[in-house]
């Protein structure tokens, strides 16, 4: 329910997670995330190596897929899921909301004008 929704929001947060796949399925550029809610500040303040950290598990487990499972949106939405949750245990104790999105891009050669 939309209620209970916006209470797990208020106490564990929202991570936004999003992907760039080509035509070949393979990875374009770093993954984005956009966070509310969420800890990233290790007890030293260390924000970004944990954000780092964060973006490098998400991005290994997308590349650790076979090309057949990278060509599934579904598959990809769920190991992106799984690899942050993983993150989120070890290092937070709280399971923020996750939303994927994932991107499909196929560059498409043109022949330059004269």
């Amino acid at each position: 329910t939309p209620l209970r929704e916006r209470r797990k929001i208020a106490n564990a947060g929202m991570l936004a997670v999003s992907c760039v796949l080509d035509a070949r399925h393979r990875r374009l550029g770093d993954v984005a995330l956009e966070a509310q809610g969420v800890v990233f500040e290790a007890a030293g303040g260390d924000e970004r190596s944990l954000y780092d950290d964060l973006t490098d598990a998400i991005a290994q487990a997308i590349d650790d897929l076979s090309p057949t499972k990278r060509a599934d949106d579904d598959a990809v939405t769920l190991i992106v899921k799984r690899a942050a949750r993983l993150y989120f245990d070890d290092h937070w104790g709280k399971r923020p909301i996750i939303k994927t999105m994932v991107h499909r891009v196929s560059l498409i050669k043109t022949p330059l004008a004269p």
